[in-house]
């Protein structure tokens, strides 16, 4: 079991019968959904998923390059592990390129994308990276 992946453990998507369109998102707190628990028989010694909690081992060894922000790199539920996620530098870095290539149609130089995660970071606020990258990119 990845260790993060059990952060979803109290939910599930379920589809009506017959529609694949549909559907809604079920949680049941306190509950691991049982596609957590299948195939039990295959393996007794297997994991048992537990409860919610999740830990985040790439804080250490090769992808610590990923920036992790501060935290303790462990949690309880999918809001947490969101979090741990959002607050990497990766994350930071891959939005404000997405903003940059949408605006300016090209990428963004390294001093460019350095502007725009600073702009990121003070409010993580995509609308005033959009606007960043506009002015970054008319050269204004």
């Amino acid at each position: 079991m990845d260790p993060m992946a059990q952060a979803f453990a109290y939910y599930n998507y379920e589809y009506p019968e017959g529609n694949e369109d549909g559907g809604r998102l079920v949680y049941t707190p306190g509950q691991v959904q049982p596609k957590y628990l299948i195939n039990a028989d295959n393996f007794k010694y297997g994991y048992v998923t537990p409860d919610d909690h999740w830990d985040n081992y790439w804080r250490t060894g090769p992808n610590a390059i990923l920036g992790w922000g501060p935290g303790t790199g462990t949690g309880t539920g999918a809001k947490s592990l969101g979090q741990e996620l959002a607050n990497s530098d990766a994350f930071a870095r891959c939005q404000v390129t997405k903003a940059y290539r949408t605006v300016c149609l090209g990428e963004p130089s390294q001093g460019q994308l350095n502007t725009l995660k600073t702009t990121y970071l003070a409010g993580f606020n995509m609308k005033n990276v959009f606007a960043e990258a506009a002015t970054l990119c008319t050269g204004d």
